[in-house]
């Protein structure tokens, strides 16, 4: 469970079927007051469920809280992404990131203009959609159709996502298919296996 927690402190949800035609799919809109909560699975078998909400999307940027249950306490580790990084971030909230700021309980990482965190920039969304490929932190994703039964589904809809893999196939996340917010909806990795499970807006 600490390697766990150590990957959800350090990393975005770390990354549905991909068509022209998404008419049919549910597509729910990121804002103030959206409610998320992910499923954390670790490969040595830890399982840890963390509730989110969307805090702000003033002026095109994001700021949101992800509250973290550990030794039955909560910690709420509040993440602000600039607008420009939403625009053109190019990697995400790197493992060793420090806080901007600290209290009893609680954690605020305020993200440089370059990166991001929970989800992925509008111009990589844009490259990746205009050439099929294109590059974040250092990493080539490949968009692709997902493999068969794979799409993101809750309260049995469909989640309109589009699906990316890293090119030696080892990182693989659905995204959900917003141009403004492109937020991780799943990924897969050889260490930690992410999953969204719900999300709500009042």
């Amino acid at each position: 469970m600490k390697k766990l927690l150590i990957c959800l402190l350090c990393a975005s949800p770390v990354a549905v079927l991909y068509a022209q035609d998404s008419s049919e799919k549910y597509l729910p809109e990121i804002k103030a007051g959206t409610q998320f909560e992910f499923n954390f699975s670790g490969k040595a078998g830890d399982d840890l469920n963390v509730a989110g909400e969307i805090l702000s999307t003033d002026h095109g940027g994001l700021s949101l809280v992800d509250s973290i249950p550990f030794k039955g306490k909560i910690q709420l580790v509040r993440t602000v992404i600039t607008k420009k990084g939403m625009e053109s971030g190019s990697r995400m909230k790197t493992p060793n990131e420090q806080p901007t700021s600290k209290s009893d309980g609680s954690l605020l990482y305020v993200l440089s203009d370059d990166k991001t965190d929970h989800c992925f920039s509008r111009q990589f969304i844009r490259t990746l959609k205009e050439r099929k490929s294109a590059s974040y932190g250092g990493i080539t994703y490949t968009l692709t159709d997902p493999p068969p039964g794979q799409a993101v589904l809750l309260d049995g809809r469909e989640l309109d996502a589009i699906y990316i893999v890293s090119t030696n196939g080892r990182k693989k996340f659905w995204i959900l298919n917003d141009p403004l917010y492109p937020f991780i909806l799943k990924s897969a990795s050889e260490n930690i296996n992410v999953r969204l499970v719900r999300i709500s807006n009042p």
